[in-house]
């Protein structure tokens, strides 16, 4: 086995007149082209290409994602996603189309010119 890399070692395990084998395999530093694992726990894991699921990915912190966006090929929910604070006028550096929440509790459209809002 030395070929793969893999090392083993060989143990005997004997009680009155039975004896049995058991061989334990060193796999550190395995290279598998694939494997069907039924539960694993890491630290960390890293794909150079597609993560599947067939079921949930659960993420108990957060989820950064890169420039590929989200896609969703179903309803799509979430929580705390937008947090807004009253103002009572737009804010620095609007531009024309820019949305906010005004300190009368309604949504206002920044139209370009100052002192002049949309509802």
């Amino acid at each position: 086995m030395t070929e793969l890399g893999v090392r083993y070692r060989p143990i005997r395990l004997c009680g009155g007149l039975l004896c049995e084998s058991l061989t334990v395999f060193d796999i550190s530093g395995i290279d598998s082209p694939s494997a069907n694992i039924e539960s694993l726990a890491a630290g960390r894991i890293e794909t150079s290409e597609t993560l599947h699921s067939a079921g949930d990915i659960v993420a108990d912190g957060g989820v950064n994602v890169g420039t590929g966006g989200i896609k969703s090929d179903g309803p799509v929910s979430g929580a705390d996603l937008l947090n807004l604070a009253p103002s009572d006028s737009a804010p620095d550096f609007a531009v024309d189309g820019d949305i906010y929440f005004g300190s009368d509790g309604n949504l206002h459209l920044f139209n370009g010119l100052p002192g002049i809002r949309s509802t």
